[in-house]
C-alpha cells in the first residue's frame, strides 16, 4: 500500500542508525534516512489526523540504497551486513 520494497517483522527503527548495513539474500543495502509521511497519506486514507497517527506509531520505516546488486527471496530473511 506504501510503495515498499521490503515489509519486515520483528525489526524496529529505533534499533538502526544511518549507515547500517544489511544483507538481505545476496544483495547488500545501507540505511540511507528515515521515511516521512506526506500529505499524499493522509489523501489516501481520507483522514485529517492520518500524519500525526502515523508520526505517533514510531514506525514510519527507512529509506535503504542498494550498494550491492543480488538475488532476494520472499521470506528472505534480513541480516547485518559485516563492513
Amino acid at each position: 500500500m506504501f510503495g515498499e520494497n521490503f515489509t519486515t517483522e520483528g525489526m524496529l527503527e529505533a534499533t538502526m542508525c544511518l549507515g547500517d548495513r544489511l544483507r538481505i539474500g545476496t544483495a547488500v543495502v545501507r540505511v540511507t534516512e528515515p521515511r516521512m509521511p506526506c500529505y499524499k497519506l493522509a489523501l489516501r486514507f481520507g483522514r485529517d489526523d492520518t500524519l500525526k497517527r502515523f508520526l505517533a506509531s514510531a514506525r514510519t520505516g527507512l529509506y535503504v540504497a542498494v550498494e550491492h546488486a543480488g538475488e532476494v527471496e520472499v521470506g528472505g530473511a534480513l541480516l547485518s551486513a559485516q563492513s
